[in-house]
Order: C-alpha cells, then structure tokens, then sequence
C-alpha cells in the first residue's frame, strides 16, 4: 500500500489544496485514515475538503481529520468545505466547534453536591470521604416511595399509597 490511496485522493487546483474524501470514515477505519493524513504534503496552508466521494462520516474520523490538519498547517479558518452532504458538513462544524471550546477543568457543581450530601447521609464525618453511590450498601436499599404513582426504577406500581 506504499502509493495506494484508499481514504483520500490529494489534488492540486488555483493554488489550494484539495482533499478528495473518499470511502466510508468511520472509526474502525482510523488507523488507515491517520497515516494518510500524516503521509499528506501540503503546498500553503489553504486547505479544500471535497466531499463528492465521501459515503460516510462519524465524529471519531472527523475529529482525526481536522486535528491532523491543524498539524500541517491548516487551521480552522483555512479550510473549506465543499460537495459535502449536509449531514456530513454539519458534523464537521460540530466537531470544529468542540474543537474550540474549553475544557472542563472540575467536575461539574451538581456531581459534588450530590457526593458531598451522601457523605452527610452516611452519618460519617466531616473529615471522612463520602461514600460512593455506587457502593453495595447504596444499591441494596429499597426505592423510594413514589405516593402510588409508577415507580421508575422498577417500572412497577408503588405498594406504598403514602400521599
């Protein structure tokens, strides 16, 4: 497979780069995907992404392909797309868009409040950890009265008519 191109076909037109995507991208395929993207030489940094040829797309190969490309040069605003399915482009913006939002650096406020009053509940103290709510003592306990109406856990009546 030295000069094969299986996932894309590079050309060269007004001076731009040009990416034929080509084949289903999916994420049992980005091995192949990656090295070809990394065997890419680019002329410039403006890129085309074309994607007549492309059959299928999913988040995984298009969080590759724009990564890589940013490695070589071409960053968001250089790269265009064109022939591309609307569902295809679409998840391209969204995985551009991710791209480019911060992180999150701690765990989200509703997680710790949550641990935080398991810790209390336990009757433990301050200084101990809170238990976990995945721990065996968490899962044996009864589901919590539902006054009569369907019970979600169970997906059962309540036997309890407590109002």
């Amino acid at each position: 497979m030295a000069g094969e191109r299986r996932w894309i076909s590079p050309a060269l037109e007004d001076g731009a780069n040009v990416l034929y995507l080509q084949g289903r991208w999916r994420l049992s395929h980005v091995p192949g995907i990656a090295a070809e993207i990394d065997a890419l030489k680019l002329a410039g940094d403006h890129c085309v992404l074309d994607g007549s040829r492309l059959e299928e797309l999913d988040t995984a190969a298009g969080f590759l392909l724009l990564r890589r490309l940013a490695a070589l040069g071409c960053i968001a605003g250089t790269v265009e797309v064109r022939s591309m399915a609307d569902g295809h482009s679409r998840l391209l913006t969204l995985v551009r868009e991710r791209m480019a939002a911060p992180s999150v650096a701690a765990p989200s406020a509703i997680a710790g409040r949550w641990s935080a009053s398991a810790g209390r509940r336990s009757g433990s103290g301050a200084s101990s950890r809170p238990r976990s709510p995945f721990s065996a003592r968490s899962r044996s306990r009864s589901p919590p009265r539902c006054a009569g109406r369907a019970c979600f856990v169970s997906r059962k009546r309540c036997r309890s008519s407590r109002p």
